[in-house]
């Protein structure tokens, strides 16, 4: 069993791949083989937990990413609620570049970023809101969670969501 991990995480990594499943980076590091990326979920859902379901059924749970990539979430509201999430793993450079979308002005109003807590414009409509947000290497799948949380608190408080600053950092 253990070869059959390693030769699958030493295939993954061949074929130049985004992530390795957690039970063959296990294998791998037990041959001394060590994917010293970020632990991250593999998935997209219309709330946190469908994702992360979907990341249990499909990958067995979370999976490592390489050391060039790290953890990333992007998540769509309508109106205040959420109608999408992503999790995955992403290029260092790329991740970081997303993040920084978060400040571009929402297209329906110049005057709110990309990533806000509005529920309404001024006419009433829902508005869009996308934020994205990077965990840096050192940050483990605990932590990933903590800010899934995070964002259920927040949502039970009636706030929306994270605030941008909250977003913003790695």
């Amino acid at each position: 069993m253990k070869l059959f991990g390693f030769t699958l995480a030493a295939v993954a990594l061949a074929q130049n791949d985004t992530f390795v499943p957690a039970a063959a980076a296990e294998a791998a590091r037990s041959f001394g083989v060590e994917l010293t990326g970020s632990t991250c979920f593999k998935c997209e859902g219309n709330s946190y937990q469908e994702c992360m379901d979907q990341a249990d059924e499909r990958e067995g749970g979370p999976v490592s990413c390489r050391s060039d990539k790290m953890c990333s979430i992007t998540e769509r509201r309508r109106g205040g609620k959420i109608e999408r999430v992503e999790m995955r793993c992403k290029q260092d450079d790329v991740c970081r570049m997303d993040v920084q979308h978060n400040l571009r002005p929402c297209p329906q109003m110049t005057w709110v970023t990309e990533c806000h807590q509005m529920e309404k414009d001024e006419n009433g409509a829902e508005v869009p809101s996308v934020c994205r947000k990077c965990f840096g290497q050192d940050k483990d799948i605990e932590f990933v969670k903590g800010f899934v949380n995070g964002v259920g608190y927040a949502d039970y408080q009636g706030a929306n969501g994270l605030i941008l600053d909250h977003w913003m950092s790695e």
